[in-house]
């Protein structure tokens, strides 16, 4: 909606009709236009990127209906520049949409943190595909990178959602390696794995018996 546009519907008491939060029907077409539009643009060329939190919650643990944005990760500014400029020009056709419903915000606070470089092809290697089209191919970001996030974040805010992706991302990890993970593995993932402590595994581990029966994390 543009401003002047913004300005009668004020004047007029007039509703936004943008929507706030976006469910698997919103991503899944947004998705597939940003895909026809980089298929046109740069025929013959894949462009992988990576993401994590509510998107991966939606699409994939079914744990939450709706996120409010998609937020993307690749090291090549390239790509991030390409897609981004096809999910505005998606905004453009369909003014319903939050203008951020895709982004690369995630991207200030990856860039120059430790094992931040591994971040992509640790996840295409993990090869959980979230979507995928010949010119777009979308990743959830390694479980290590992102358990160590939810971690932190899920005990410092203790937000219910948060604690459900931390536990569904535990559980990938565990149903993985067919193992507990130990704490003092976790610590050495990425950036942030440093900083969880014992109090840290007690909370998600307590969440985690309560899904599971089980403890997730051993120390």
């Amino acid at each position: 909606m543009s401003s002047t546009l913004r300005k009668i519907s004020s004047i007029f008491n007039l509703k936004d009709s943008r929507k706030t939060e976006i469910g698997a029907k919103d991503i899944t077409a947004g998705l597939e236009f940003i895909s026809t539009w980089l298929e046109d643009r740069r025929p013959g060329q894949v462009f992988n990127i990576v993401v994590s939190g509510g998107t991966v919650s939606v699409l994939l643990f079914k744990n939450r209906k709706k996120t409010k944005d998609v937020d993307i990760f690749s090291p090549d500014a390239d790509v991030l520049r390409e897609v981004l400029e096809a999910g505005r020009r998606y905004n453009r056709e369909n003014d319903d949409m939050p203008p951020m419903w895709i982004n690369a915000e995630i991207v200030a606070y990856i860039n120059g943190l430790r094992g931040s470089d591994s971040l992509l092809p640790n996840s295409i290697a993990q090869d959980v595909v979230l979507f995928e089209s010949p010119s777009l191919v979308m990743y959830a970001a390694d479980w290590r990178y992102q358990l160590v996030g939810k971690m932190q974040r899920a005990f410092d805010y203790n937000d219910k959602k948060d604690i459900s992706d931390a536990v569904e991302i535990l559980h990938q990890l565990v149903s993985q390696t067919g193992k507990q993970q130990r704490l003092s593995e976790i610590q050495t993932w990425y950036e942030y794995g440093i900083m969880l402590k014992t109090e840290h595994m007690e909370f998600i581990n307590k969440a985690y018996h309560t899904r599971y029966g089980t403890d997730g994390i051993a120390a």
